[in-house]
């Protein structure tokens, strides 16, 4: 059986599926959206709503219970701006695990987006959040081993520096790495949940200005400080290689510590890992054995200098 005809369009079996087994209604519309992980995305409409659809393939039975998981935790949190799933359960269907949840229309943010309105949003969701007792904590990933993290960045740098002719920038990258894992203050505050991959295409702004979280798999324990400053530098720097709004973060920075009371410590804590993660990952693609792209990911390693200088200026 077909899950899918070419270019991962659903197939009419599958749609048969859904409308004959899941939604007991006509679907009027299917809309292919980006790939989400591990999932395939699309949005589903009938003539009463519209869902979004989550294809996992059926190999993956342990990462689809631990998605339902977290999002039957999650939905039960009140007043939360999070998608719910439709249907509190996942479906099986040729050899693919499939999730329907609450489709919410919106738009990914950008650098304008970062208004009272929005970051006022952002903190009455994470007071909400951290106030919020789960009963069942086996979706929480641990912390991060942040000592693991920039050892195994550093060997996949070496690695591809030693079979590279272009090795200049990895060295360059390398040594703005160390600076960076050099400056990762110690905190002492106890770990919370956090919803560990906040950018910001995990947040939709809908027509109304209703701001929603998305895509909580990658939820774990650490510092409420780690997301604030990967949401706040991801929308700032996202496709920006020269230009970095100061005036923008110190004012995002100084709202959440209004609202939520975070030191510069913390705060440190929250950037010098954005720049760490954002490392990880790059050396995991094959955007590190271009040289250009190499100099270009040094030169966004290279802000790591302005955004600790704009935060002396937000205390």
């Amino acid at each position: 059986m077909m899950l899918f005809m070419n270019d991962h369009k659903i197939s009419d079996k599958l749609k048969t599926f859904l409308e004959t087994n899941v939604l007991k209604t006509q679907i009027v519309g299917i809309k292919t959206l980006n790939r989400g992980g591990a999932s395939l995305n699309y949005k589903i409409s009938t003539n009463q709503c519209c869902y979004l659809l989550k294809i996992f393939d059926g190999s993956k039975v342990k990462r689809a219970e631990r998605f339902l998981l977290i999002y039957q935790n999650i939905s039960g949190v009140p007043n939360l701006s999070v998608p719910n799933l439709s249907f509190n359960r996942f479906f099986s269907f040729d050899d693919h695990i499939l999730f329907l949840m609450d489709f919410v229309e919106g738009r990914k943010l950008e650098p304008s987006d970062l208004t009272a309105s929005v970051l006022s949003q952002i903190s009455d969701n994470y007071k909400i959040f951290l106030s919020a007792h789960f009963d069942d904590t086996r979706f929480i990933r641990e912390k991060l081993d942040l000592e693991d993290l920039f050892l195994r960045t550093k060997q996949t740098l070496d690695d591809i520096a030693s079979s590279s002719l272009f090795c200049f920038y990895h060295t360059k990258i390398l040594s703005a790495l160390h600076k960076i894992y050099q400056n990762l203050p110690k905190l002492e505050q106890n770990p919370v949940v956090v919803h560990g991959d906040t950018g910001p295409n995990n947040f939709i702004l809908n027509k109304k200005g209703k701001l929603f979280f998305l895509d909580f798999e990658m939820v774990r324990y650490g510092y409420l400080s780690e997301d604030l400053a990967q949401f706040i530098l991801s929308v700032l720097l996202q496709h920006r290689i020269w230009f970095f709004d100061k005036k923008k973060f110190i004012s995002s920075v100084r709202f959440f510590n209004d609202a939520l009371k975070l030191s510069r410590e913390e705060w440190i804590y929250g950037i010098c890992l954005y720049f760490l993660r954002l490392a990880e990952r790059r050396s995991k693609t094959k955007i590190l054995r271009s040289p250009r792209k190499s100099w270009l990911f040094y030169k966004h390693l290279s802000k790591f200098d302005k955004v600790m200088n704009a935060l002396l200026d937000c205390f």
